[in-house]
């Protein structure tokens, strides 16, 4: 371990462990003493430093003429439910919703972050925005914000593996785990709160 003073921003303070992503190693480490829960899990699907997470079976498409006020706590969202197990075609400049098929149970101690898989992002896929974190203490289906940044259509099915999901060591256990509205989700669900 190593012990050392922090920068004058954060004067007093001492970190006792360097934050860092972990190993193919340490994940494995990890779901071996059962305090990293991937279900379904396939050991195929952990990489050098990250674990591949694949697309559940419906996305939420959004009705693209409504307005939805962030002010309002009386929106109507007006969505529909589409299962894509014979796949579903992302038009260029088309978001949806979708989840991972994995139930992600994370560790106090441990923080996830997910990343569109390279190749996709390539052509044009984004699997999030601004919302890729997995706080610690999270026991969930992780939500994706699917968008089509290209200017030709993309088909996404079932099962596809989308994302990966790196996982780093915090320089301490957090006071709080995770415990919001999202916890214990099994599928999609919308928030603006």
């Amino acid at each position: 371990m190593v012990d050392r003073a922090c920068p004058e921003f954060i004067k007093g303070l001492t970190i006792t462990n360097i934050t860092m992503v972990l190993s193919d190693k340490d994940i494995k480490k990890l779901i071996e003493n059962k305090r990293l829960g991937i279900e379904p899990f396939d050991s195929d699907d952990i990489r050098e430093s990250s674990v591949k997470l694949h697309l559940d079976s419906k996305i939420i498409v959004f009705d693209s003429d409504q307005t939805i006020d962030l002010q309002s706590d009386d929106n109507e969202i007006l969505k529909q439910e589409i299962m894509i197990d014979d796949g579903y075609i992302l038009k260029p400049n088309e978001f949806v919703l979708a989840c991972t098929k994995e139930r992600v149970k994370i560790p106090n101690g441990i923080m996830g972050w997910i990343e569109t898989r390279g190749s996709y992002a390539k052509i044009g896929l984004q699997a999030h925005f601004c919302d890729a974190h997995i706080d610690p203490g999270s026991d969930l289906k992780i939500t994706l914000q699917l968008k089509n940044n290209s200017n030709h259509k993309i088909k996404i099915y079932t099962g596809l593996y989308v994302v990966k999901m790196y996982l780093f060591q915090m320089s301490s256990d957090s006071e709080k785990e995770y415990d919001g509205e999202f916890q214990n989700s099994d599928g999609l669900k919308i928030s603006i709160q």
